[in-house]
């Protein structure tokens, strides 16, 4: 395996649980998709320790800015920072995004980590969002002009 099918490697990733959270999926195909995406991720994840160790040069350390927009910006933060402990990486909250009420976040990490905090931040929103656009709101328990 070579560095240079990572992104690839990323793009079928991020199309799997894109096609897994679509509504338009039927359930059995959504799960299939969902779990080949996870698999996918378990195996990237040993593949690039493996290339990590016989080149420690191909994963430096290095950093990323992100901005969490809102709605719910605090618990962004809070959700990228759990993930980003998880894998290892460093995480400094930088405040509001000028006079906005977005979240600014700086990551700090080997290469490959921070492409997995990304991956697995982008995924779980993917979840929690289908999972929010599947609930029904109970009359008379809707948005009050």
């Amino acid at each position: 395996m070579s560095t240079t099918k990572t992104p690839a490697k990323l793009e079928t990733i991020r199309a799997l649980l894109a096609k897994a959270e679509d509504s338009r999926t039927p359930e059995a195909e959504a799960e299939l998709a969902r779990k080949r995406a996870f698999e996918m991720m378990a195996k990237y994840g040993v593949e690039q320790a493996m290339l990590n160790d016989a080149n420690p040069a191909s994963d430096a350390p290095t950093d990323r800015k992100i901005v969490l927009d809102n709605p719910w910006a605090m618990e962004r933060v809070r959700l990228i920072n759990r993930i980003a402990l998880a894998l290892g990486c460093e995480l400094i909250h930088l405040g509001r995004d000028g006079s906005g009420p977005a979240r600014r976040v700086h990551i700090f990490g080997y290469a490959s980590d921070l492409q997995r905090v990304e991956l697995l931040y982008t995924s779980l929103l993917l979840q929690m969002n289908s999972g929010l656009a599947a609930q029904s709101v109970p009359p008379g328990q809707g948005a009050r002009a």
